[in-house]
């Protein structure tokens, strides 16, 4: 299969990034997103843009602001190929003829897994200091 201009063009983009249709068809996805998604692009494609992530009407107001505003982003749960689930920032962002009128809505996903860790892990040391019942103080390796 031949590849467009756009797709041979977005499979540079370092996110997963797709482009839809107005009412959220996805037509272009890029190699990433093959990645991120644990599916081919033409499954992805075959999936509704809100049938991938766990939280579709969070994804689905997203995508309606920004065709509303000129941006919409939320936080959601991908749902793999393979069974497993990834936390995402999405965002969305409409292209526009030069009527305004709204012709395609570009989507990114960026994986957020390890900074959820991160922030769990965070917690876990702020409820430890603060059940601790004593005095405790943090420092960094220099000791400050």
């Amino acid at each position: 299969m031949d590849m467009t201009d756009e797709e041979i063009a977005i499979d540079f983009i370092s996110v997963p990034l797709s482009i839809s249709t107005p009412d959220g068809r996805r037509i272009i996805v890029n190699k990433i997103s093959e990645r991120f998604h644990g599916r081919s692009k033409e499954e992805i494609v075959d999936i509704p843009l809100t049938g991938s992530y766990k939280e579709d009407d969070r994804v689905r107001e997203a995508f309606e602001r920004a065709k509303r505003t000129g941006f919409g982003t939320c936080e959601a749960t991908c749902m793999r190929g393979d069974g497993t689930t990834a936390p995402a920032i999405l965002n969305f962002m409409p292209t526009k003829d030069e009527g305004g009128n709204i012709i395609n809505v570009v989507g990114t996903a960026t994986d957020i897994t390890e900074l959820k860790k991160k922030e769990e892990g965070l917690k876990r040391l702020g409820a430890m200091v603060e059940n601790s019942g004593t005095p405790t103080v943090l420092a960094d390796p220099t000791g400050r």
